[in-house]
């Protein structure tokens, strides 16, 4: 548990600069096909505690929690920067928050903020480059009024002037800081580095000269193209009636047209040789982000990279921290919440050379010497941990079951991947290692006269 703090840090890095990369899901077929994760029990087809409906291109899925005091909807719009307009890209960003904050054309801003105020609901957006969301939360009782408010803000919104110009400057502030945050800067480097020349380059949070000229048309425009019924999924996790929850949704969702075909997902990159790209920065320390395509949901090797990765970070933090005292911030991990996950190494370093050479001398043993027992079983039970305790809420389980199903193409993998890892092997992890971890894609903020770049190639 001891790299936590650093990987959480990490993590919140990726998701401000990177905002966990994009390409649209597939659209679901009315059988969905489960991943072949080796080891994992099978799964039937029905879960006894789970509905699910496609209905003219949207997938709708309720999972019923009988004692659950609150309830969670998630309105999962595909697509993400796949299918942005490159000239008005941003304009989804401004248009989902400005729809969650500034009222809907039934019900203005003050009575909207109030009437969730006095159900005690949130509605909330959610950017990430694979596909947006609003996110409402409610107490059971209120949750068909919370359902219409979200549902009118999506598809009715006043987006009033000063409630635009508001988000505007909230999401330029946003922007800024990604230049003047090293760890934001190198994010928003590493994932352009990686995916170079394809939609995933592309920053869902949109550029400063583009934010700041986007008009109401066009972020009225950009809302209009998330209304097709193909580009939706529906999530409802909690005491709720599962044929109420979908008959309220085809009465909402009714009139939308079916949508546009969706974009054929991004290939994954390859790379036969490492790289390195740098933005030069006068600074006390040096900030090092290695990246390389991993296993995306489906894939049977995802678990024993979730596993992998694990291993990893715990002997890079002992390493490079604890054993020589090179750093206080070095992690591994392996950045899931994406469409095309990333395994990663991370460190902000002064002496650069050293802590590199020593962080690659882990990443070879991985390859090469055989895990201990103790240390897979260990990082088996705190990954199926975290998993479990992330589900234990509603919008927890809520979210699980949305990423699964927009990033894996199934939602039942939300329950199929944790059941998977204690079936990972030691072979199963230097396999992975020997497969997966090689031509590392660098990205750099340093000082450039205290470091050879030739040193990362």
């Amino acid at each position: 548990m001891r790299t936590l703090a650093l990987c959480s840090l990490f993590l919140v890095a990726c998701a401000a600069g990177q905002p966990n990369t994009a390409t649209p899901a597939k659209a679901p077929s009315a059988e969905p096909v489960v991943a072949a994760v080796p080891g994992a029990p099978a799964i039937q087809p029905s879960d006894p505690n789970t509905r699910v409906e496609d209905w003219e291109g949207m997938r709708i899925v309720v999972r019923r929690r009988p004692h659950a005091e609150l309830v969670t909807t998630e309105l999962v719009v595909r697509g993400g920067v796949a299918m942005a307009e490159p000239a008005t890209l941003g304009a989804e960003w401004l248009g989902l928050y400005t729809a969650a904050g500034g009222g809907t054309e039934r019900l203005p801003k003050q009575g909207f903020q109030s009437r969730l105020a006095r159900l005690g609901s949130t509605v909330e957006p959610r950017v990430e480059a694979d596909g947006s969301a609003l996110e409402g939360k409610s107490l059971t009782a209120a949750w068909p009024e919370t359902f219409d408010l979200l549902t009118d803000a999506f598809l009715h919104p006043a987006l009033p002037a000063s409630e635009l110009e508001l988000q505007r400057q909230r999401q330029l502030h946003q922007i800024r800081q990604i230049e003047e945050n090293p760890d934001l800067l190198l994010s928003d480097l590493g994932r352009r580095t990686v995916f170079e020349g394809t939609a995933y380059a592309q920053r869902a949070l949109g550029t400063t000269e583009v934010v700041h000229r986007l008009t109401v048309e066009q972020v009225r425009q950009a809302l209009e193209r998330l209304r097709g019924r193909n580009r939706l999924l529906l999530v409802v996790v909690g005491n709720v009636d599962p044929d109420a929850v979908i008959s309220r949704a085809k009465a909402a969702f009714g009139a939308l047209p079916p949508g546009s075909p969706l974009p054929a997902p991004v290939r994954r990159p390859s790379f036969t040789s490492p790289r390195v790209n740098a933005i030069q920065r006068s600074l006390p320390t040096n900030y090092v982000l290695a990246q390389v395509p991993g296993p995306s949901w489906e894939d049977p090797e995802f678990v024993a990279g979730l596993v992998s990765m694990r291993i990893l970070a715990d002997r890079e933090f002992e390493a490079i921290r604890t054993k020589r005292n090179l750093t206080y911030a070095v992690s591994a991990g392996l950045v899931s919440r994406q469409r095309l996950p990333l395994a990663t190494l991370y460190v902000t370093a002064v002496d650069p050379p050293t802590t590199w050479r020593a962080m690659q001398e882990e990443v070879r043993r991985l390859q090469e010497e055989d895990v201990e027992p103790e240390r897979l079983a260990g990082a088996i039970a705190e990954l199926r941990t975290r998993w479990l305790m992330e589900a234990e809420s509603t919008d927890g389980e809520a979210q699980q079951l949305a990423h699964a199903e927009l990033l894996g193409g199934d939602w039942r993998l939300e329950r199929r991947i944790p059941d998977a890892f204690p079936s990972v092997t030691g072979p199963q992890v230097k396999q992975y290692a020997r497969h997966w971890l090689k031509d590392w894609q660098v990205a750099v903020v340093v000082d450039p006269a205290k470091v050879d770049l030739s040193l990362f190639r």
